[in-house]
């Protein structure tokens, strides 16, 4: 299926502020270098948590997704690798970059367990402007693509994917937490940066959890612990690291970050050592149905 045809929804209302918009880009990931530092935030992911449990509690084999942030696929092209048996998901995908869309849409038609249905090109804020609450979906994830969404507007995105979500339904939001190198690095990034002082801040978890809790909606939280290394003569997959981890590939970030890198120095491994810490919130529709 094309990314443009009748049968598939593209929408491009996006935020021309929100930095991934300007950061995801083909010309700006450099992906292979990233993602050999950072793929260890889904493998411990789908290590510590039961997708196939997850999957076969639904007790059928065809199960309806909606991906949110769903960048390059990444995360399910691991997953799709570890699940078991016949499951198969049908998944919607949402994402603020296009080209990241055109991407994950090629590697779902490589799937065994997933396949592509509608495709929408749009920031996770404006979902309910096309993804219509005559789907019903018995999954909702948001991996890693939460964190420069409007904060002032994500109630309004709760509760609405939280009508999306069948009965047995489950929404899954994997954020970084206060204490991760993540959020360290991007809160030097603006302070010291003043340039980018309209830049929106990352969200944490515990932010994503006081808008939860705000509109009293349970749920479990899993905490996850990892840490991503670079070897000290590995300047290149440095400097690529901490681009991406700020969304800017204009800054020097070399020198820009020397005043701190070296709190990240492991001296007995030689290498840089950023230890992480992402929490995996699950919300069960069942549960806030009474």
């Amino acid at each position: 299926m094309g990314l443009v045809d009748n049968q598939t929804n593209i929408n491009s209302i996006t935020d021309d502020s929100n930095a991934s918009k300007s950061y995801y880009q083909a010309e700006n990931l450099y992906l292979n270098s990233w993602f050999q530092v950072t793929q260890i935030d889904y493998e411990k992911l789908i290590k510590e948590y039961s997708f196939n449990n997850l999957f076969k509690g639904f007790a059928k084999n065809q199960l309806k997704l909606l991906d949110l942030g769903c960048g390059t696929a990444k995360f399910s092209s691991l997953l799709d690798k570890k699940l078991d048996g016949n499951i198969h998901l049908l998944a919607d995908l949402l994402d603020i970059s296009e080209y990241c869309l055109q991407v994950a849409q090629k590697q779902f038609d490589s799937f065994q367990h997933f396949s592509t249905n509608k495709t929408y090109l749009s920031a996770t804020e404006n979902l309910q402007q096309f993804v219509y609450k005559t789907n019903s979906y018995d999954i909702i994830w948001a991996i890693h693509s939460l964190y420069t969404v409007d904060q002032n507007r994500m109630a309004d995105v709760y509760l609405y994917c939280l009508d999306l979500l069948g009965y047995n339904g489950k929404f899954l939001i994997y954020q970084l937490a206060e204490k991760s190198s993540y959020k360290n690095l991007y809160s030097f990034y603006l302070s010291h940066y003043p340039e980018r002082k309209n830049t929106r801040y990352f969200l944490t978890s515990e932010e994503h959890q006081q808008i939860l809790d705000t509109l009293g909606i349970n749920y479990e939280n899993i905490r996850l612990h990892f840490s991503h290394r670079i070897n000290c003569e590995s300047k290149d997959i440095l400097e690529i690291y901490l681009k991406k981890c700020v969304l800017d590939n204009t800054l020097d970030v070399l020198n820009f970050f020397q005043p701190i890198l070296q709190e990240y120095f492991d001296r007995e491994n030689n290498q840089y050592k950023f230890d992480q810490v992402v929490d995996l919130l699950i919300i069960k529709k069942a549960s806030l149905m009474g």
